[in-house]
């Protein structure tokens, strides 16, 4: 039982560990943080480096809580880290949503009560059809994050690499897209310093990001961005803004926004590249996508990660269309984050 808690990171996930805890009765002693200034405080709780906190509690019964949970820094260097300082019962997220049945509000693939065995079937047919030994370590180190909380058993991530990575089969010039989450229009800069970019559909239902993904296709001077989201079926749905890469639809968001399917927007257009990186909406989208993906067989990136189950759900959905794809997966980002499945169309097809 867990009664005397420090949290590592106060950022927005250990805010809101610390609101879970607090409901629970029990207020974290201090946050910990690289950016702990003298006399700092979050949400009424000090705010201390490490060092400082080590030298207070160090040693004593207290319970350290990773509370953070992105792509940005490594849970596995965190716990060593704490360990290193001295801090004896050092737990990340996974162990206590685990212990505790809580899951975060973006929590992904962060779900209590998920058990191997329920998926054994459907992850052994998905990794038997991972096309190199790269991608079935990935694959291997994802279900060990997911099922066992393995922080540090996951490999340095490629960040260059997402969408396009160089150990893949080239991708076919001149580039015809569908960016499905396209953000601020990152992922078109990055592939446009490698590619030529001959047509471009970028959808971006946020209205902060569809501004920013306007100008960038103005600076390339190429495509067009609609502000719509994808799905299965032409219509509005609920959304989450505001949330930068993470906005997301949402039936309990605060605003509307309209869906359209990749079919539908493709009637005269025959891309040969479709990315999807749309916060667990990739099904759906994959859904109005169809007889597009039938048609052209365009090479496919699907984020993997959004959902725990997407690992594998993902390459059997694809698979089951019987298209001829060789699939691959890499990951991009720390902690599980970015994972990327990769279908490329087999030539001999």
């Amino acid at each position: 039982m867990i009664d005397d808690v420090l949290i590592y990171g106060a950022g927005g996930m250990g805010r809101e560990l610390a609101a879970h805890l607090r409901q629970r009765g029990l207020t974290p002693r201090c946050f910990i943080d690289r950016r702990a200034a003298q006399g700092m405080e979050v949400d009424g709780i000090a705010v201390l480096d490490a060092a400082q906190a080590a030298l207070r509690h160090a040693g004593s019964s207290v319970t350290v809580l990773v509370g953070m949970h992105s792509f940005a820094h490594a849970v596995a260097d965190m716990l060593v880290e704490l360990r290193a300082a001295g801090f004896t019962q050092v737990l990340s997220l996974w162990d206590y949503c685990t212990a505790y049945h809580w899951a975060p509000l973006n929590g992904y693939w962060l779900q209590p009560g998920l058990r191997r065995g329920e998926h054994a079937g459907p992850m052994a047919q998905a990794r038997a059809l991972l096309a190199d030994a790269f991608s079935e370590q990935v694959f291997d180190q994802q279900c060990r994050l997911r099922f066992e909380g393995d922080y540090l058993g996951l490999q340095r991530p490629d960040p260059a690499g997402q969408y396009d990575p160089d150990d893949l089969p080239a991708l076919v010039e001149p580039l015809r897209l569908i960016d499905c989450g396209a953000f601020d229009g990152d992922t078109l800069r990055a592939l446009a310093r490698r590619h030529r970019l001959a047509e471009v559909i970028a959808l971006e239902p946020d209205p902060h990001n569809y501004a920013r993904l306007q100008a960038t296709l103005q600076q390339l001077g190429v495509g067009k961005a609609l502000r719509v989201g994808a799905a299965s079926f032409d219509g509005v749905l609920h959304f989450s803004a505001g949330q930068g890469g993470a906005s997301h639809v949402d039936s309990a968001g605060e605003m509307a926004i309209d869906v359209v399917t990749i079919d539908q927007l493709c009637s005269a257009f025959r891309p040969n590249f479709i990315k999807m990186d749309i916060e667990g909406a990739e099904h759906d989208a994959l859904d109005g996508a169809v007889q597009t993906i039938r048609r052209d067989r365009p090479r496919l990136a699907l984020s993997a990660y959004h959902r725990p189950d997407d690992l594998w759900t993902l390459l059997l959905k694809v698979e089951a269309w019987q298209l001829g794809y060789q699939f691959y997966l890499r990951s991009h980002g720390n902690n599980g984050f970015d994972t990327v499945l990769y279908a490329v169309p087999s030539p001999a097809h």
